[in-house]
């Protein structure tokens, strides 16, 4: 294939994986499509493996289920939606005294700092 889809929705990439494993295709062999054709960090190879076993057990909805978690709280508000999120914490950075930014960006001096000073090896082992 030419050019990668990059992107993909997770539901696609579910989608694939159920129509390949109705297919009798083997997970290593559907994970190899996968990577031929979305890219080699689409989805790992667990994860497809754990998905055709889902599939088996008779699970046809390639869609996330709804998670009985805490819900989203950010200063004592409920949100449902992403958006309401993104409003919010857009909101609240902008409350910010300037002062909460400077401190912000003079505690990351010392990190650039240590991997500039240490040799290109910027990940500390």
């Amino acid at each position: 294939m030419d050019k990668l889809i990059e992107n993909a929705a997770t539901c696609e990439l579910r989608s694939v994986i159920r129509f390949l494993n109705a297919e009798n295709i083997k997970p290593v062999d559907i994970h190899r499509q996968i990577c031929e054709v979305y890219g080699e960090n689409a989805m790992s190879d667990s994860m497809v493996r754990r998905w055709v076993r889902l599939f088996k057990e008779g699970r046809t909805n390639v869609h996330d289920e709804e998670r009985t978690g805490r819900p989203s709280l950010i200063s004592g508000q409920n949100f449902n939606e992403d958006d309401e999120v993104k409003k919010a914490i857009s909101a609240w950075l902008q409350s910010q005294a300037s002062s909460f930014y400077d401190e912000g960006i003079q505690k990351l001096v010392p990190r650039y700092d240590k991997c500039l000073n240490n040799g290109g090896n910027y990940v500390e082992k």
